[in-house]
Order: C-alpha cells, then structure tokens, then sequence
C-alpha cells in the first residue's frame, strides 16, 4: 500500500470517529466523564461550556472531505508537496475545531 492511500484511508478512519463522537458520543456516560475530566483540565468551570458535538463534528467533516479531495487531486505530485499539504490540512481542522468548540 503506498503512503497517500495509508495516509487517506487512517485519516477517513479517524474522521468518521470524530464525527460519531460528534453525533453520538455525547450521550454515551463513559465520553460524558471525559468530556467533563477535559473541560475540568483546561480550568473550564461547568461542563456546559465547552461545545464538544459541534467542534467534533467540524474536525470529521473537515478532515473526511480534505482529505478525499487531496487524494483525488494530488495524483501526480511530489511527495514532499504532498505530505506538507497534508500536515497542514490536519493542523488547520485542528485550529478551527478548537476554536469552534471554544466558541
């Protein structure tokens, strides 16, 4: 298997996670204590305040079409361009959905 579709395929595995923690891991009790044990570590008082559904939700979706339209786009480039195209997608979901569950 070669890099891109070992990189799109774990990176589709971990977006469709996100977007069922998203969707249905909040009315699980075992996400409900650990969303609770986070919002507790980054000193957030209640555990209202964090918007967890909707930042995990934006990280899923952002990752799962990001990432199939690299694949489907970056058929003939380099290597190197590709990976820090990459990086960079997963760095930027990663900014927006922290800022979206801040928000």
């Amino acid at each position: 298997m070669s890099l891109r579709k070992f990189l799109t395929f774990s990176s589709i595995i971990c977006a469709l996670f996100f977007i069922y923690l998203g969707s249905f891991g909040t009315d699980s009790s075992f996400w409900q204590r650990v969303f609770i044990l986070l919002g507790q570590m980054v000193d957030q008082p209640g555990e209202g305040e964090l918007d967890w559904p909707k930042g995990f939700n934006i990280l899923g979706f952002m990752l799962l079409i990001g990432n199939v339209a690299l694949y489907f786009l970056a058929k003939n480039w380099k290597r190197s361009l590709y990976l820090g195209i990459f990086v960079g997608l997963l760095v930027l979901s990663l900014l927006v959905s922290t800022w979206i569950l801040t928000k």
